[in-house]
């Protein structure tokens, strides 16, 4: 099984050394915890390491916030983009004028959003650099617009399997509400991906510490166990070789 590696140190050592190439991946956690760092991360280092474009989709975040961010970490994302080896789009539901519905706004164009939408921005971005790398950050955005959870297993099903059919390796990311028990928004996301990588970020007496766990990936003997990672200068560093230990209750 051809595998698409993250490039983030210590992190493919979990998982036989990168995602199975075609997969979908869930990465989830609560606020705070580096989910879209560790995702543009994944999409930075495919180009750079191993020539793979990315097209990069936010639900939540204006791209331009995102990007002065990123820069912290002498990401040269602008660069990519003007050489069309990443596409960054933002796709934040927005009011339409009249208020009758949920639009998609970006700098080329508006359209009502709907999982429809999104798919049809995919196939046209992806076909349009060749991506093989794609993120969706920010799932719990749905939330705004379906509140009947069929309408979003059956919506996420439709965005999935239109990457799958392009052949992309894929993260998604969403947030679980504090105090949750829980790992997904929805409770629906898991279960339509072939793998999960959950990111904690828990308080133990005076400190937080941050942990990392492969809770599934298929076709991969993934490792078991939590290890500590950290938001570095260069971005997230996980140490493999070292175990965290978290209170059940923390978790």
């Amino acid at each position: 099984m051809k595998r698409i590696h993250t490039g983030i140190k210590g992190l493919d050592n979990l998982i036989e050394g990168g995602i199975p190439e075609g997969w979908g991946v869930l990465l989830t956690g609560p606020t705070g915890t580096g989910k879209t760092t560790l995702a543009i991360q994944y999409l930075y280092n495919g180009y750079k390491d191993y020539n793979e474009p990315g097209v990069y989709i936010s639900l939540e975040e204006d791209v331009q916030d995102i990007l002065k961010v990123m820069a912290t970490f002498n990401w040269d994302l602008n660069t990519l983009q003007r050489e069309k080896k990443l596409v960054m789009i933002n796709a934040i539901p927005k009011k339409s004028p009249d208020a009758t519905e949920y639009v998609i706004k970006a700098p080329l164009f508006s359209q009502t959003f709907s999982f429809e939408s999104i798919c049809s921005l995919l196939e046209e971005k992806i076909n349009e650099i060749n991506a093989t790398r794609v993120v969706i950050d920010g799932l719990s955005a749905l939330a705004l617009l379906y509140q009947d959870d069929f309408k979003i297993r059956q919506g996420l099903l439709d965005m999935t399997n239109t990457i799958r059919s392009s052949g992309c390796t894929t993260i998604y990311t969403t947030e679980i509400p504090e105090g949750s028990v829980g790992i997904s928004r929805f409770g629906v996301e898991e279960f339509i991906t072939h793998g999960v990588i959950i990111l904690y970020y828990v308080r133990e007496g005076g400190k937080r510490t941050r942990a990392i766990e492969i809770r599934k990936m298929r076709g991969t003997r993934h490792d078991q166990s939590l290890h500590p990672y950290e938001i570095a200068e260069k971005g997230i560093d996980v140490f493999s070789e070292e175990i965290a230990f978290l209170r059940d209750n923390l978790l």
